[in-house]
């Protein structure tokens, strides 16, 4: 989760990059964010293009209103809830249902969650996006000083950055069909076959 945070933190701290959120996991166990296949550069704070899992989208990215940074937070907050219930939010059979969920806010929160958590929960998945933590003056610093990281220090974010802490669950995988196998790198200059079907497109 500190991981998804901070990776999520590095991100909007080098580029004004939109991603709906998407990890995988590595041979040691760190978190990494992936797949920025679909990822735009947002040149005017908002864009209007609408793609990502349905449980994950932010109202303003169904509303079509237009959207910025904002909408990875919200995205955020479904993660850790997700994790910390094994459901997201606004889980539901059918997409249309999932948006209706989404666009009236309407989740249950788990009473096994500590009141921390249930505060971060409620505060990232703020329906106002001008309201919504992550998006507010300090940015991800008021993320990052949140109760629920409060036992996390600077030391240990820093650490975290700098991958020296051993996760302290390291999962045993057996079999490794679901997982794509690497390919080889594209080597520049390399011949390509279909050259001359296309010489005058």
């Amino acid at each position: 989760m500190v991981q998804s945070d901070d990776g999520v933190y590095y991100a909007r701290k080098t580029l004004p990059l939109h991603k709906i959120l998407n990890t995988k996991k590595e041979n040691e166990v760190k978190k990494k964010l992936t797949n920025f296949g679909m990822c735009k550069l947002i040149k005017h704070d908002r864009t209007y293009t609408i793609c990502g899992t349905a449980e994950y989208m932010a109202p303003e990215v169904i509303a079509n209103k237009g959207y910025g940074l904002a909408a990875d937070w919200w995205s955020f907050g479904v993660l850790i809830y997700e994790l910390c219930n094994g459901l997201t939010p606004f889980y539901a059979k059918e997409i249309v249902q999932t948006f209706h969920l989404i666009m009236h806010n309407d989740y249950n929160m788990p009473v096994h969650f500590s009141p921390n958590l249930q505060d971060l929960i409620k505060r990232l998945l703020q329906p106002d996006n001008t309201k919504r933590l992550g998006n507010l003056q300090k940015g991800v610093d008021d993320l990052i000083n949140h109760y629920w990281f409060k036992s996390i220090d600077n030391h240990i974010w820093l650490a975290i950055i700098n991958r020296r802490i051993i996760s302290p669950i390291i999962p045993f995988i057996s079999d490794e069909t679901f997982f794509e196998k690497k390919s080889e790198p594209y080597i520049i200059g390399q011949i390509n076959p279909y050259g001359n079907e296309f010489e005058n497109f």
